[in-house]
């Protein structure tokens, strides 16, 4: 659950199993509201859609989730939907699918991190049928992108030596903190990784 920054409001994630007319998968995530006065809880977002990494903007008006929309766009964006109620927008528009992501303090900037691009002859060697995972080589790394939320642009924050586990605002919304390693592997962020800002 989390609760509103005027805390009038906690948003929260209700896990709700696939029926016999859903295609074969895990549970669904669906969005929803309750007044912490009291009242009953008011329905947001419902299956098939899914959401993850709920979250509240600054000044409380919206609320802000992970979630892959076909119909919209073929990566996991961060969409946002009115306190009010209403239809949930695209947010954000990454071109690669988002993992973890900050909105800034003062509401203007949203710091989130994907995957990088992998190389053309991996992907060419994939597409041949090259499916093996080699013990410690990888291709990809999470880096921490910035986009603009009123130009929509995009400018990689993170140096491309360093694989991001998550990342958090300072107050003034002028840096971004967050915790990397030099490899993108489990044992890595448990016991390899470091505290950087930018």
């Amino acid at each position: 659950p989390k609760i509103q920054p005027q805390g009038n409001y906690i948003a929260y994630r209700l896990r709700v199993s696939r029926d016999n007319n859903d295609e074969p998968g895990g549970p669904y995530y669906e969005l929803w509201v309750v007044p912490t006065q009291g009242g009953e809880p008011k329905q947001y977002v419902r299956k098939p859609n899914s959401v993850s990494s709920v979250s509240w903007t600054p000044d409380g008006s919206k609320i802000l989730f992970l979630d892959k929309r076909k119909e919209i766009d073929k990566y996991k964006q961060v969409y946002a939907i009115h306190l009010r109620g209403g239809e949930a927008f695209r947010f954000s528009h990454a071109r690669r699918n988002i993992s973890d992501y900050a909105l800034s303090p003062d509401g203007k900037y949203l710091a989130y991190t994907m995957k990088t691009e992998e190389p053309e002859e991996v992907k060419e060697a994939e597409r041949n049928g090259y499916d093996q995972k080699v013990v410690d080589t990888w291709h990809t790394i999470k880096r921490i992108y910035l986009e603009d939320l009123a130009t929509h642009e995009i400018t990689p924050l993170s140096s491309d030596s360093l694989h991001v586990w998550g990342l958090n605002w300072t107050p003034d919304s002028k840096h971004v903190i967050f915790r990397a390693s030099k490899r993108p592997f489990t044992d890595d962020k448990y016991m390899f990784t470091d505290n950087y800002i930018v």
